[in-house]
């Protein structure tokens, strides 16, 4: 596996009955040939692209345990921190953060 240049995949190309063959075989190609992409033409306004990357940036400048509080509490995933209902079985070490 060598390439050059990362793929650029048109996306708009997939909206299109006539062109979304060729744009599935691009995919196709950069997924096998190359294992990522970059897609333009992706039809999310550049505002909103603007707004998740500022929102994004404000929640990695939470304190740690202010994440922590929000991941407990808004996942249905596996945490790092036992839930409110959960408790640390006596062989685990338990968290610095919560105790």
């Amino acid at each position: 596996m060598s390439f050059t240049n990362i793929p650029i995949l048109d996306l708009s190309l997939a909206r299109s009955v006539e062109t979304k063959p060729i744009f599935l075989d691009q995919l196709r190609h950069a997924l096998l040939e190359v294992g990522f992409l970059y897609l333009k033409n992706i039809g999310i306004a550049q505002e909103l692209i603007d707004n998740v990357v500022e929102e994004g940036v404000k929640f990695f400048d939470i304190p740690l345990e202010e994440k922590y509080i929000l991941v407990i509490f808004s996942s249905r995933h596996e945490h790092p921190l036992p839930r409110p209902h959960q408790t640390i079985p006596p062989t685990q070490t338990p968290n610095p953060l919560t105790h």
